[in-house]
C-alpha cells in the first residue's frame, strides 16, 4: 500500500540520515519503526512486567526500584543464564 507522510524538514532530514547510516531505504525504516510503536503500545497494554508482574507494582519508590533491578539484569551476562 502506498501512502503519504507529512513532517517537519528537519525530522525527515534526521530519518534520512538514520536510514542511510544503518543500511535501509527510509521505506524500510518507516515501516521498522511503525512495527516498534506498535508492538511497544501492545507491550504497555499488557500491563506489569518482570518483577512488577510476579510481586506487584510497590507504591511510592517503584521506579527507583525498577531502576536497581534494571541495573542489576544488565550486570548480568546472558552467557551465564545457563
Amino acid at each position: 500500500m502506498k501512502t503519504t507522510l507529512e513532517m517537519q524538514d528537519t525530522l525527515f532530514r534526521r530519518m534520512k540520515a538514520q536510514a542511510a547510516s544503518t543500511g535501509v531505504s527510509i521505506r524500510q525504516f518507516v515501516t521498522e519503526a511503525v512495527e516498534d510503536k506498535l508492538a511497544n503500545r501492545a507491550r504497555a497494554r499488557r500491563g506489569p512486567s518482570g518483577w512488577k508482574r510476579i510481586f506487584g507494582a510497590l507504591p511510592g519508590s517503584a521506579k527507583e526500584i525498577d531502576r536497581a533491578v534494571q541495573a542489576e539484569f544488565e550486570r548480568i551476562d546472558p552467557a551465564d543464564w545457563r
